[in-house]
């Protein structure tokens, strides 16, 4: 539980970092960074071959590495094409994402197949792109990618806290035994209670921003029984080992990933773009 809780700290710097620091390009450099690592999980998972994941994962280091220069002010201009990609269309994100989602769901019960590595990586990038969007260009307001942060983080944390004190009744017992609708529920509640405090921080409607907050938590609790399932397919526990207490990469975005499209399309038919 404290290794758990030390991680989120640490992870907590590079989470405002890319709200405030030099945005876009150090969303950038997170959005190859950990893309890139919980991709290399993901193709471990799906039994290929470990040399195409760390092929997979020296390339991903690359762009990072190259986001990282941008970020410093070095080779701002390799990054243009990425920068104006986030003023697309909030579909790009939902139509990459269901395509992944397809690949996974007509795939056989037992082990993923090799080809289903396609699925998840498109699950994984259509996700971070929806969630690098929702940081926006330098001409956006960062504050987006709150309803996605916020609503989630606070859900999960209110889930652990109620699902360990009242939790009785298992909501998914095949795929994660440890999780009960008392936890779900307190879930939904921590989500909106992130979702108020959004909208209050920047003054936006309330209605769209509790909306937001509760699409955020039936989606990212979905994204976490999605993995889940995957994982079980696969025989493994976690996704990986990276960070104590929580496991790999993809373990600790898996909700994230699953809710960032769908946040993304509500509040671009929502809110304004620009403030």
């Amino acid at each position: 539980m404290v290794a758990r809780v030390l991680t989120a700290l640490a992870l907590i710097p590079i989470a405002v970092g890319t709200l405030y620091f030099n945005r876009p390009y150090f969303a950038i450099f997170v959005f190859f960074l950990v893309g890139g690592i919980a991709s290399a999980e993901a193709i471990r998972l799906c039994r290929v071959p470990s040399t195409v994941g760390a092929g997979y994962l020296v390339l991903t280091m690359g762009l990072a590495s190259i986001a990282l220069a941008a970020t410093l002010g070095i080779g701002r201009h390799l990054l243009d094409p990425v920068v104006r990609a986030l003023e697309t269309s909030p579909f790009v994100a939902l139509i990459v994402t269901g395509v992944g989602y397809a690949l996974l769901l007509v795939g056989p019960e037992q082990k993923p197949a090799k080809w289903q590595a396609v699925g998840m990586l498109l699950w994984i990038w259509g996700g971070m792109f929806a969630l690098v969007q929702l940081v926006g260009s330098q001409e956006r307001s960062p504050h987006f990618i709150l309803y996605c942060f916020l609503p989630v983080w606070g859900g999960d944390s209110l889930a652990l806290f109620v699902g360990r004190k009242f939790g009785k009744h298992q909501l998914a017992p095949l795929l994660s035994p440890k999780k009960t609708w008392e936890g779900a529920i307190g879930h939904v509640i921590g989500a909106l209670v992130g979702g108020f405090l959004v909208a209050f921080l920047n003054k936006e409607p309330l209605l769209w921003a509790l909306i937001a907050a509760a699409i955020a938590s039936v989606f990212g609790q979905a994204g976490d029984l999605f993995e889940s399932w995957i994982k079980r397919r696969s025989e493994v526990k976690d996704s990986g080992s990276i960070l104590p207490g929580h496991g790999g990469v993809l373990d600790r975005i898996d909700s994230l990933l699953f809710a960032a499209p769908v946040v993304l399309f509500v509040l671009y038919l929502a809110v304004p773009t620009n403030k």
